[in-house]
């Protein structure tokens, strides 16, 4: 069973989340600024690091990753490690390097900032999934297609 919470981070309002497994293993994804507050969330749900995933390298979702790393001396994960159930489809438009992580188990794809017109992969994903953006509110394919 995996969870996940949103935290949204520095002056970008970036959506930085947190997903974890019933052991607590936990990846932290696009880390975007505010490490104490990060950290705080981590050691209040008393969480277990194990890597960083970026959806893209922009800085307003990658500040945090290189302070967390040494932390807790967790990996930022490359996309041929598996972790937990994520698909990455890669997405590139808004960077070279876009990529989307999709969790059939809790039914979300974490989007980053992939444009729509860049979207056609993670279109085809099942219509309940929920897109988690890297900015802004959640929202669900068929709610917007």
């Amino acid at each position: 069973m995996l969870n996940y919470e949103k935290l949204i981070v520095g002056e970008m309002r970036t959506n930085c989340y947190l997903v974890w497994d019933e052991d607590k293993k936990v990846v932290i994804i696009d880390p975007g600024d505010e490490v104490e507050f990060i950290s705080d969330e981590i050691e209040k749900r008393q969480l277990k690091p194990i890597g960083i995933l970026l959806t893209h390298r922009h800085p307003d979702h990658t500040r945090a990753a290189p302070d967390l790393k040494l932390i807790y001396e967790i990996p930022i994960f490359n996309l041929q490690q598996p972790i937990f159930d994520f698909r990455v489809i890669k997405t590139p438009g808004h960077t070279n390097d876009s990529v989307c992580f999709y969790s059939p188990t809790l039914g979300v794809v974490f989007i980053g900032d992939t444009r729509w017109k860049e979207a056609q992969k993670i279109l085809n994903l099942p219509k309940n999934t929920v897109f988690l953006p890297g900015h802004d509110e959640d929202m669900m394919i068929e709610v917007e297609y």
